[in-house]
């Protein structure tokens, strides 16, 4: 009625291996709360963000990818519009609005 203990053991991991992983672990734990985010603005575009006659210059748009967003000059950004506007490739200026064709 007993058996006899089993002498069978798992195989073992790689030492090498194992010791990879844990150094690389380590590093990540240790150097993450280190490394501060960079602001990629220079020390003039900063001050001309804070300033209140700078805010109604600015436009700040979602960049339609992720959570992102853009922030451009007003006149620049007005300047892209119209140039993708007249764009005929893409755009095509309309005669009259087109909104009551397709409303029910």
């Amino acid at each position: 009625m007993f058996k006899l203990k089993s002498s069978w053991e798992p195989p073992q991991q790689s030492v090498p291996l194992e010791t990879f992983m844990y150094n690389v672990e380590a590093y990540i734990a240790t150097n993450q709360s280190i490394k501060k985010a960079k602001l990629n603005l220079t020390k003039h575009e900063k001050q001309e963000h804070r300033s209140p006659k700078s805010i109604s210059n600015i436009v700040i748009k979602p960049t339609g990818k992720g959570p992102a967003v853009i922030t451009m000059e007003r006149e620049n950004y007005i300047s892209e519009a119209e140039q993708q506007l007249g764009d005929t490739t893409f755009h095509k200026r309309l005669e009259h609005d087109p909104i009551q064709e397709f409303q029910i």
